[in-house]
């Protein structure tokens, strides 16, 4: 007989809340972060993203998230729940099994993870490649560089 912990069991019973389908077409789709008005510290902050529709840009509740450090590492979220990331902490298995360490891609429609070929120096290089990979561009006055300037005041 086999004994599960709690948690165990409570994260087996989580359903992942949508098709793939659904996260396909919204990482094909074209998708804008506004980085005029962004922070100056590097961690734990989160940007919503808006998707083109039509010519508007529509909040749908995706967000990316970014935390700095040690553990330095990206996301992408759709309401309360991640459907990308992309980290170096931990150690997975990929699709075939075989442990996965350093760089990986989480993938959470499949419940996976895929390594990462590039190696990154610091969190501009990851936050480039995710939103590259995502789809994802950069608009506003300081579009060219995502870190490097404070908030400018609204004139």
């Amino acid at each position: 007989m086999q004994h599960f912990s709690k948690l165990a069991i409570n994260k087996a019973m989580i359903k992942f809340p949508f098709t793939k389908k659904q996260v396909c077409d919204i990482l094909s789709s074209q998708k804008y972060i506004e980085i005029d008005y962004l922070w100056e510290s590097k961690k734990n902050r989160m940007i919503p993203v808006h998707v083109l529709e039509g010519k508007d840009l529509k909040d749908i509740g995706l967000v990316f998230a970014v935390w700095g450090g040690k553990a330095m590492g990206v996301s992408l979220w759709l309401g309360r729940q991640r459907i990308r990331g992309i980290n170096r902490r931990g150690r997975h298995e990929d699709r075939d099994g075989n442990l996965v360490r350093g760089w990986h891609d989480h993938i959470e429609e499949d419940g996976v993870v895929e390594p990462v070929t590039e190696t990154f120096g610091n969190i501009d290089e990851v936050i480039d490649y995710a939103l590259d990979k995502w789809n994802i561009k950069k608009y506003g006055s300081m579009a060219p560089s995502l870190w490097n300037y404070r908030r400018r005041p609204k004139t």
